[in-house]
């Protein structure tokens, strides 16, 4: 039956869509995601930012080692399917990552801010990039659907946890009980989303402590925030690649390293130099 969807799907393929669903597929990418949460925590709502990167990064983690669990393959190669934009259908195939990702940010945007209007925006984003999964032959429908549900229980228990100021319990805990699933499937992709999880929170917990960053509407102070903020990241990013040897512990750590950039290093440059 998934099969056939598929091929169902792919059935109407043209060269306009082809270029529309992998404009869509953008949209749960790892340049987008990045652009998206630093420009928002840095300069336009840091509460907002703050809480996205919370449900986004437990989402994150969740999402990897799941995908290690099922150790399920994706629909790429079997006859007849005619997949695109292969380079970024990295790991097993349940669930989406992709699909994860973006139901993870317009979710918690939609129950964040409580727009009608917003939520119907973020439920047409979210199916137009899960169809899109499914339309470049590099998920299964049940991938998609299973990121989508996932995605969203995660995100509520993240909202109700954080309204309530419960959340370092909960990352802790998350944590605590992912150091064993890190230390035994040694994946690449899993030790980066804990890195990068374990830095949310050390770098969360520095800013509330002794940052307290605060927004502003000037529009050159937040060109050199979103400038120097990536720049550094970029650094961070591509610099410890060189430095640190190839394993899963060193990717954890130069994702940890990142993340604690971006959610409290950067922060402090803004008020340290008044940006």
């Amino acid at each position: 039956m998934e099969l056939s969807f598929i091929l169902w799907t792919q059935s109407f393929s043209s060269q306009f869509l082809d270029v529309f669903f992998q404009a869509m597929t953008l949209l749960g990418e790892e340049i987008f995601i990045l652009l998206f949460f630093t420009i928002l925590y840095w300069t336009i709502n840091k509460d907002l930012g703050q809480f996205i990167g919370y449900s986004f990064f437990i989402s994150l983690f969740f999402n990897t080692s799941l995908k290690e669990f099922f150790h399920m393959p994706r629909p790429i190669g079997i006859e007849n399917i005619r997949s695109l934009r292969i380079s970024t259908a990295t790991g097993y195939s349940f669930p989406s990552g992709h699909t994860q990702a973006v139901t993870s940010l317009f979710a918690s945007l939609s129950i964040y801010l409580r727009k009608k209007w917003l939520t119907i925006l973020s439920a047409i984003i979210i199916s137009l990039v899960g169809l899109s999964r499914i339309y470049l032959g590099v998920h299964w429908p049940k991938d998609v659907l299973g990121a989508i549900i996932i995605s969203l229980i995660i995100v509520f228990i993240c909202y109700f946890s954080y309204i309530r100021n419960f959340f370092n319990p909960v990352i802790l805990s998350i944590l605590f009980l992912g150091l064993p699933v890190f230390f035994y499937y040694k994946n690449p992709e899993l030790s980066k989303s804990y890195g990068i999880l374990l830095g949310y929170f050390l770098g969360l917990w520095y800013e509330k402590k002794y940052i307290h960053f605060r927004i502003t509407k000037d529009i050159k102070k937040n060109i050199s925030r979103v400038a120097i903020g990536l720049i550094g990241l970029l650094f961070v990013k591509e610099g410890f690649k060189v430095i640190l040897p190839i394993g899963y512990i060193s990717d954890a750590f130069r994702y940890f390293l990142i993340s604690f950039y971006g959610i409290g290093f950067v922060p402090w440059i803004i008020e340290k130099y008044n940006l």
